[in-house]
């Protein structure tokens, strides 16, 4: 079976976060200071894209 390519809403949010923030992590490590890094969690990530993904 294929999976559909479709908009994302919110109850996609947690898992966007959690890709966004793994990729995040990979990428700026050693670019960022740790304490950025760790003040951007994956906390911080699912209130952002709750917020993104709410608005429409």
């Amino acid at each position: 079976m294929m999976n559909a390519i479709r908009p994302a809403g919110p109850d996609d949010a947690d898992e966007i976060a959690a890709l966004h923030m793994q990729a995040w992590r990979e990428t700026d490590t050693g670019i960022l200071p740790p304490d950025e890094i760790a003040r951007n969690g994956l906390s911080a990530r699912r209130a952002l894209w709750r917020r993104v993904l709410g608005a429409g």
